[in-house]
């Protein structure tokens, strides 16, 4: 069978179709003629011309039609019968939808979410082609797959392409979208308070320690953990945890510790009353009789906050100690509000005074005195600065900073604790700020 595609446009065999639509017209590349075409003369090409296109009217289209015999061509009647039946591809698709529907009713199937499944497939077939991907949304995706449906299976192909289409959509509605609004209730963010309903079913009281540097905050907080049957200790450093777990262990309490870099254990396989931790690494699987968090006030700190968001109401302790800065006394009141916690703020004042020094050093190294701590804010600063003050005054200076090793930051300060010994001066970054008891 030979099809003509007008305008004087060159020839090209086709194998024998059963179904044929309009499509944009496009002349055949040379090299995708078949030997059969190139082998034709001249008389069989125009008697194929006169058979299948009988005028040069639909020169701008190459028409799909249906055949009535595998190798005999139809009438004109019927091809311009079928021609204007492929024109026009969304009244094709609406009359096979009211087939679909019909089968429907007869054989007493479900017909839940039909009137959307319809008004989807008919604003599909008026979106216009387009080759463009950016243009591609799920009504263009329906429409080029109900156009290549036709094209393979005709209107039986198109009737089955829409009931397939229904039987997905009504499998989505029934399974995948219950499942996709649960995991939309998951991952709702909007109500921290409901992230943690263990915690919530608890009527836990809350323990607000404020006060300045140096006003024992802490200190009352762990007083109260180590008559604890069962707590645990949350600090914003390693060091931090470490001092807290060396002074319970040293008291004879069945203390461990839990770091990002560090797990220890009480030996002999004793239980642990106190958990040591830096706040990152608090379980919320386990209940306890007190708990204290650490600093409360970098709960507001953008790279770090949510640690202590998720410490604070996770934490699945009766009595949870807070110890921080005066400031935070309305965010923890707003929170406990949301929770149902009860609250009690207790404050403190500085149990020395602090004084500003009238005038600086003026980078004289030689006016320092025995006990002062130099902030320095690089690794590299730090060891430049160590360097100058032992070469100035012939004196040693010990180093802390949140990149040495665990047990090299509690050496360092204790050597500058000791009283006996040469240490006289400390030069740290501002992670001492974080209530390192120097």
């Amino acid at each position: 069978m030979q099809l003509w595609t007008g305008r004087g446009s060159s020839l090209c065999a086709l194998r024998p179709l059963t179904y044929f639509a309009v499509r944009p017209f496009t002349t055949a590349s040379i090299l995708q003629r078949t030997k059969r075409s190139k082998e034709k003369s001249v008389s069989d090409k125009k008697s194929a011309r006169s058979k299948v296109c009988p005028c040069n009217t639909w020169s701008h289209y190459t028409f799909l039609i249906p055949l009535k015999t595998a190798l005999g061509a139809p009438s004109t009647r019927s091809i311009r019968q079928d021609i204007a039946a492929a024109r026009d591809f969304a009244q094709v698709v609406e009359a096979t939808l009211r087939d679909v529907h019909n089968k429907l009713k007869q054989t007493g199937d479900s017909l839940e979410g039909w009137i959307q499944f319809e008004r989807q497939v008919v604003n599909s077939c008026k979106v216009e082609d387009s080759k463009s991907s950016a243009n591609w949304g799920p009504l263009r995706q329906t429409k080029t797959s109900l156009q290549k449906a036709y094209l393979s299976g005709g209107i039986q192909g198109l009737r089955e392409e829409l009931e397939y289409m229904l039987h997905s959509e009504n499998i989505t509605r029934k399974f995948s979208t219950p499942i996709l609004d649960a995991q939309k209730e998951v991952a709702d963010l909007r109500y921290p308070a409901e992230w943690y309903p263990r915690a919530r079913s608890m009527q836990r009281t809350i323990h607000l320690h404020v006060g300045p540097t140096n006003s024992g905050k802490t200190y009352h907080a762990l007083q109260r953990l180590r008559k604890s049957k069962n707590g645990f200790y949350a600090g914003p450093l390693r060091l931090l945890a470490q001092e807290v777990y060396h002074r319970f262990k040293a008291e004879g309490v069945p203390v461990s510790l839990v770091t990002g870099d560090d797990v220890k254990v009480p030996e002999n396989d004793e239980v642990p009353r106190i958990v040591s931790n830096t706040v990152e690494m608090v379980s919320l699987g386990q209940e306890y009789d007190v708990g204290v968090i650490d600093e409360i006030q970098m709960i507001s700190d953008s790279s770090r906050g949510w640690a202590w968001t998720r410490a604070f109401l996770g934490s699945q302790a009766a009595e949870l100690h807070l110890c921080g800065e005066t400031r935070t006394v309305p965010l923890i009141r707003e929170l406990c509000a949301l929770t149902g916690d009860n609250l009690e703020i207790h404050r403190y004042e500085r149990l020395n005074a602090l004084e500003v020094m009238p005038h600086s050093l003026k980078g004289n190294l030689k006016l320092l005195e025995r006990g002062d701590c130099l902030v320095v804010f690089s690794r590299k600063g730090i060891h430049a600065m160590k360097a100058d003050i032992e070469k100035t005054t012939g004196r040693r200076a010990a180093i802390v900073y949140g990149g040495l090793p665990a047990e090299i930051r509690t050496q360092q300060a204790n050597l500058f604790n000791d009283p006996d010994n040469d240490y006289d001066f400390l030069v740290a970054s501002d992670a001492i700020g974080m209530g390192l008891n120097l």
